[in-house]
């Protein structure tokens, strides 16, 4: 940052600036690796700006998808010939 905007005066308040966040939501998909295709969900996107050279700056994103992965099972395979031996 600047040395412009070091601090914020209002009224009898000073307000410090020499770190800031900003957080923002948006709608999106994600295209997921190992062919697994599209996600739609939430990205939580976060970005943190220091003053101070020895504090680096951050980007934080965080995906909340609507609907929530489900780990492959081995048992899969196996559940699957069983509904459809019963189906038949």
């Amino acid at each position: 940052m600047t040395d412009y905007f070091q601090e914020i005066i209002l009224g009898e308040e000073t307000i410090s600036l020499d770190y800031m966040r900003f957080e923002t939501i948006k709608y999106c998909q994600i295209l997921q690796v190992n062919n697994k295709g599209w996600r739609t969900g939430k990205l939580n996107i976060e970005i943190c700006i220091s003053s101070d050279i020895n504090q680096p700056d951050k980007v934080n994103l965080k995906l909340f998808p609507e609907q929530p992965t489900q780990p492959e099972s081995p048992l899969d395979d196996i559940r699957e010939m069983i509904q459809a031996t019963d189906g038949a």
